[in-house]
């Protein structure tokens, strides 16, 4: 398990150079012109092509690095996949069982992280001068059980185009101590801006709980959106006050060629 936290923690500060590299996001309608043309098979390296490769350059960076994330996770829990799968959803139900023996493992507080009753997350994101976004997350369970719901709605001011990301999602959480979550999630996806794309989503969700008043999330994401695959890294730190937490953030969508890539801020209110 020590492994796992240090592969963890290694996650994220990778994720947030990475991010920091990004090139600024595109026009919105380029982003779907890049999916469309993945879509139809159209080559990726086309000089001709209407839009601006943003992107290129980190792509296969972040594409490496994601890769390598989901490939060295599962690997670890293809050891033990049963037995970590389960102790950690079993972990989970106790911290949230009054009349569990909370020896090793603490009965959970309102107000914590962790295996939130209730979490309603809203973020606003600028991607670039004309591009921002609004976000806003629900997540609702009890102990390993739960479910999410997320849409963002991205707004372009140069051209009055707007695309719309939401998903929703089954989350297995699991719990190794007092301080560390991670969470399995299966869900679906939809993408509609001119054009709707929608598919399988796949997540894999983490907190790291630093301190009673700080936390850290990092949310790594597989769509497959009409059989193309889009990418998506989240990081974030969080400090919390009783029922109410602050985060600051970086968020990175990227189909191909195109990413949709900046910072935000945002408050959870946590039951």
């Amino acid at each position: 398990m020590t492994l796992l936290k240090h592969t963890f923690t290694h996650a994220l500060i990778l994720a947030f150079l990475l991010c920091s590299q990004q090139a600024s996001a595109g026009k919105l309608g380029d982003f779907e012109a890049d999916i469309s043309k993945s879509k139809s098979g159209g080559s990726q390296k086309d000089t001709h092509s209407s839009y601006e490769c943003y992107s290129c350059g980190s792509s296969s960076v972040s594409d490496s690095f994601f890769d390598a994330l989901f490939e060295g996770i599962f690997t670890a829990l293809v050891d033990g996949t049963a037995d970590i799968i389960a102790q950690g959803g079993n972990n989970s139900q106790q911290r949230v069982n009054e009349n569990a023996d909370h020896t090793e493992l603490s009965l959970r507080k309102h107000g914590e992280i962790l295996i939130p009753y209730y979490r309603l997350n809203l973020n606003f994101q600028r991607i670039d001068d004309d591009i921002s976004a609004i976000d806003l997350k629900m997540e609702l369970g009890k102990g390993p059980v739960a479910f999410e719901l997320r849409t963002t709605q991205f707004s372009d001011d140069s051209d009055d185009s707007n695309l719309n990301y939401s998903q929703i999602q089954y989350l297995h959480r699991m719990s190794f101590g007092n301080s560390t979550g991670i969470n399995l999630g299966i869900g679906y996806g939809r993408l509609k801006g001119d054009s709707i794309f929608d598919g399988l989503v796949l997540s894999l969700p983490m907190l790291f709980k630093v301190s009673e008043n700080f936390g850290l999330e990092f949310r790594p994401l597989y769509f497959n959106a009409d059989d193309v695959d889009i990418t998506e890294l989240d990081a974030s730190v969080l400090y919390t006050h009783r029922k109410l937490a602050f985060r600051a953030g970086y968020r990175s969508i990227q189909s191909d060629n195109v990413d949709i890539s900046g910072p935000y801020l945002g408050m959870d209110f946590i039951f």
